[in-house]
């Protein structure tokens, strides 16, 4: 049995957040999803939620023609599925970004855990840490949630989905979620 993806993209000012009707069911990378984004805002951007039930989820910032700002729960789990593209975004966000140690390859599984102090992380050891989480974590800090929240958020519930449910809470949109499940 298939599971299901789940997709939404919400806008708005401050915590007063609406659910714009979307179809993100069919794009592979973020530059497809931040350019439905830009569509059904009127170009005035968003975020798309994008929740494979019980694996991961996924975020896409739009602002304007600014380049997507991306966060995905499990790189490894992504990479397996409809969305992998996100993960390669993932690997340019990664390299445009300094990591502030230059002699530690966050890649390598033998590292210590990426700091999350500039919002971006590439991929972590499961065996290690749980599952890799990797992008741009401070995607929302204009929001009121930062990049150490997002991260422990993602570390410490059950699944993606009551992830993506705490973090709708915090933003202030968890009365949409049960319309776009």
């Amino acid at each position: 049995m298939p599971v299901p993806y789940y997709t939404a993209v919400v806008a708005g000012r401050d915590h007063d957040w609406e659910l714009v009707p979307a179809d993100l069911d069919d794009l592979g990378d973020a530059g497809e999803v931040a350019d439905v984004v830009r569509r059904v805002t009127g170009g005035g951007g968003g975020l798309a939620i994008i929740e494979h039930e019980d694996d991961w989820f996924a975020f896409v910032r739009v602002e304007g023609e600014d380049d997507p700002r991306v966060f995905v729960s499990d790189v490894d789990a992504v990479a397996e599925g409809h969305y992998a593209g996100l993960v390669a975004d993932l690997d340019e966000i990664a390299a445009a970004v300094p990591s502030g140690d230059d002699d530690l390859d966050a890649t390598d599984p033998g590292d210590e855990a990426p700091d999350v102090a500039d919002g971006t992380a590439a991929l972590r050891d499961d065996a290690v840490l749980g599952p890799a989480w990797g992008g741009d974590a401070a995607l929302l800090e204009d929001r009121g949630l930062a990049a150490d929240e997002l991260t422990s958020i993602v570390e410490h519930s059950p699944d993606p989905g009551a992830a993506v449910v705490e973090v709708a809470k915090r933003l202030g949109f968890v009365d949409l979620v049960d319309v776009w499940r």
